[in-house]
């Protein structure tokens, strides 16, 4: 009986950390951000988007796009969203209309969606502010 019990209890505590680990993560990427630069490393080149004010806007469950001036894979609308813990990388995963998926991690003031781990694109955002 006492193993039963210390089993529940050990599993509780395993499922409310993820939990607060996914919603620390979600309020960390709740805000306004715009597109920044994109790396390209296939071709070693990096693409500023200083000229355009390409805007995401994510608030707990809708991201939302605008200013896309036909240079940025997404559309202008609301999408809907989750982040999700990544088993492979040390980062999270982020999926978009249940069909994009990237890694995603945050760092100085910045959010990060990478597509390397298959030498893909990197999509540098800038915070704006937090909503």
């Amino acid at each position: 009986m006492k193993k039963l019990i210390l089993l529940l209890l050990v599993t509780s505590i395993a499922i409310s950390c993820t939990e607060e680990d996914d919603y620390n993560i979600l309020l960390e990427g709740t805000g306004k951000w715009r597109l920044e630069s994109v790396l390209k490393p296939m071709v070693n080149e990096t693409i500023q988007y200083d000229h355009v004010n390409i805007v995401l806007s994510f608030d707990k469950k809708t991201l939302t796009v605008s200013g896309n001036d036909g240079s940025f894979f997404i559309e202008d609308g609301t999408y809907q969203y989750v982040f999700v813990e990544n088993d492979e990388f040390p980062t999270h995963t982020i999926k978009i209309d249940d069909r994009l998926e990237y890694a995603c991690y945050f760092e100085d003031n910045k959010m990060i969606f990478s597509w390397a781990h298959l030498d893909g694109e990197v999509f540098t955002f800038h915070r704006l502010y937090f909503l």
